[in-house]
């Protein structure tokens, strides 16, 4: 493999590996962002561009993004609302996928927003 990028885009690929590869022995904490937390209510309603409405179990969700359990699949980059948040499918899981928030959330509204009743 060959990788073209500049020389301190390589030094940021090389410190990810190494912490990758490291992470389990030395105990070290995820490198998230945004702290994950579970949601008291977890049920929740993803809305497609096309109104269509698919249900579904907020996993775990942070300020700026989301895991869900869910059976549909959807392709990377589609655009969703997760209860009244925007979002896009970003990455696959073997339960269903994760989010990206279109923009950063308030914790103060996180629940609320994401949750349906």
């Amino acid at each position: 493999m060959t990788i073209s990028a500049t020389l301190r885009r390589r030094d940021k690929l090389a410190d990810q590996l190494t912490w990758f590869a490291n992470r389990n022995t030395l105990g070290l904490p995820e490198d998230r962002r945004h702290k994950r937390v579970e949601l008291r209510n977890p049920r929740s309603m993803l809305t497609l561009p096309d109104g269509n409405t698919i249900e579904c179990r907020v996993v775990d969700v942070s300020l700026s993004g989301a895991a869900v359990a869910t059976k549909a699949k959807l392709p990377l980059g589609s655009p969703v609302t997760l209860g009244r948040t925007p979002a896009r499918v970003v990455r696959h899981l073997d339960i269903g996928f994760a989010l990206e928030f279109s923009r950063l959330q308030s914790p103060d509204t996180l629940e609320r927003d994401v949750s349906v009743d």
